[in-house]
């Protein structure tokens, strides 16, 4: 367990770290002051329980003391750590100054038994037993959820706070072990697939986990309730079962119900063409209902590549994209149709269900952008998503400066009629200008990953500058 203790006087730092590592093991981490407790929340660690005395120094050794600092530590580190427990620990507080935060700091159920913890909390420095006591239940809580087995989370590379959300979920379906793999997630966030079993060893619970900061995770459930659920068709979406909002520091997840573990559209992409083109053509009527809803915008090709990668990302790679003149083609200007993407559909974000169907997962992207932007981001994560299936040596760099002449570029193809299907899908929506627009912003965007085929992705890009050019 680890605790944050803001606190001045040196008598009360030794008397409550003797009593709290005596109690419950705890590792307390020391603030001073109030410039010091700052800095150790800009370092984004991790924290089990933060106590903040009210009246403390600017810095350690100060005379400038005041209630209003630890008001301050308290909030900022409410805002990076909204689902730890806090507690004002203060002979002098004003209840009238923190009656707010008192009731606003909510409750939660920190460790899958279903006890709701106060969040925010106040104690008297003369009732230092029941401060005590309280810190002893909160580390008993968390040794309880360690006592949930992980199987998998070595190659998860998921550390103790991020793998919390998951004991918690799984605790809370009456799980003793979590069978874990991973999904996808490549930028911070975590997509796992999580088999829940009781002490029986049986299955009570399969669902797919996004674990990300708590603030991520409540953006996504924000962009699913109104993007998501009530609009897309009721096969082709992921249903959230819960979430964990607190008891993991930094961390929480959503969890969303899967009916059977399984492969995804790579998976298929490997072992027949035929039923990934069927799997393309699900998600293309799936996805109909945004797309209709699209009107044009004016877009410069800048801003949209803008959208897509900044600019500084590509400082590496600028004499390259000299040759394909980008800054005369990022001066052009475009009407293009806008409605809700998905805005990450790459093959590891489709899941297939037994019956073939596909099932969208990972809506942390979901909003406005152009209706070509999935269609062409499905087609592409082929080629230039880091866990793309082995194309035999398909397409070369000559290949991709033919992606426009479709017959010549799936020539040699080991999958033509999906990367067809989803040709088919882009041009329903969009003309070859607004297509080759979103090509060479997307195909430009894979420059900034380090595993990515750059002179396939510069090749692509270059296609689609020649028919913005033409």
């Amino acid at each position: 367990m680890r605790i944050l203790l803001i606190e001045d006087e040196e008598r009360t730092v030794e008397e409550l770290t003797g009593l709290l590592a005596r109690g419950c093991g705890a590792d307390v981490v020391v603030a001073h002051g109030l410039e010091e407790a700052l800095d150790i929340i800009s370092d984004r660690e991790d924290f089990d329980l933060i106590v903040c005395d009210l009246r403390i120094p600017t810095r350690r050794g100060s005379l400038e003391v005041d209630e209003n600092h630890g008001i301050r530590v308290h909030d900022q580190a409410r805002s990076l750590w909204p689902g730890v427990p806090s507690i004002f620990f203060s002979g002098y507080a004003n209840l009238q100054n923190i009656g707010n935060r008192l009731s606003t700091g909510l409750s939660a159920d920190l460790f899958g038994t279903g006890e709701q913890w106060v969040l925010v909390d106040h104690f008297d420095k003369k009732d230092q037993p029941d401060f005590i006591n309280r810190a002893i239940s909160l580390a008993d809580g968390i040794n309880g959820l360690n006592d949930v087995e992980l199987e998998g989370v070595e190659d998860l590379s998921m550390g103790e706070y991020e793998a919390r959300p998951l004991r918690i979920y799984g605790r809370q379906l009456g799980g003793s072990r979590l069978r874990l793999s991973r999904l996808g997630g490549l930028s911070g966030a975590k997509v796992v697939q999580v088999e829940v079993l009781d002490p029986s060893s049986n299955v009570v619970g399969l669902v797919v986990a996004k674990v990300a900061l708590v603030a991520d995770v409540e953006d996504e459930m924000s962009r699913y309730d109104l993007h998501v659920a009530p609009v897309l068709d009721i096969g082709a979406l992921a249903h959230r079962t819960g979430q964990v909002l607190a008891g993991a520091g930094r961390f929480g997840a959503v969890f969303y119900r899967l009916a059977s573990s399984g492969s995804d559209l790579f998976d298929v992409i490997k072992e027949s063409d035929e039923e990934a083109a069927l799997v393309v053509e699900h998600l293309r009527d799936a996805f109909a209902v945004w797309q209709r809803a699209a009107t044009r915008v004016p877009i410069t090709v800048g801003e949209l590549r803008s959208s897509r990668v900044d600019e500084s990302k590509l400082d590496p790679f600028t004499s390259e994209l000299d040759e394909i003149k980008w800054r005369e083609v990022e001066a052009l200007s475009i009407e293009m149709p806008q409605a809700v993407q998905h805005c990450d559909l790459h093959g590891k974000n489709v899941l297939i269900a037994e019956d073939g169907s596909p099932v969208v997962i990972d809506y942390g992207d979901v909003g406005l952008a152009p209706v070509v932007l999935d269609p062409i981001t499905l087609e592409l994560s082929l080629l230039l998503h880091e866990e793309h299936p082995d194309l035999e040596e398909w397409p070369s760099v000559e290949e991709g400066r033919q992606w426009f002449d479709l017959d010549a570029y799936t020539h040699g193809c080991p999958v033509p009629r999906f990367v067809r299907e989803c040709r088919a899908w882009a041009t329903e929506w969009c003309s070859e200008t607004e297509i080759a627009a979103m090509v060479y912003a997307h195909a430009v965007r894979q420059l900034k990953y380090p595993d990515t085929d750059k002179a396939l992705a510069l090749a692509i890009a270059g296609a689609a500058a020649s028919i913005l050019n033409a």
